[in-house]
């Protein structure tokens, strides 16, 4: 298998080669930025309920404190 591959790579012309490449790194960056873009939703998420959970320890602190008066 990689004897046909590499067979098909060094048959290809200089134009065939550089356009493997560039579809190559193509497919490298669109993998990255999809990567980046489900951090960015876990982080977003993650964020919101620990927002969520502060809100909760506020109004928990808030009902607990004994009165000034």
């Amino acid at each position: 298998m990689f004897t046909k591959l590499s067979r098909a790579f060094f048959s290809l012309s200089i134009k065939g080669k550089t356009l493997l490449l560039v579809g190559v790194l193509a497919a490298l960056s669109t993998g990255g930025l999809l990567v980046v873009q489900f951090q960015i939703a876990s982080s977003r998420t993650a964020i919101t309920e620990q927002m969520s959970y502060l809100d909760i320890l506020d109004r928990t602190n808030r009902v607990h404190q004994p009165s000034a008066t």
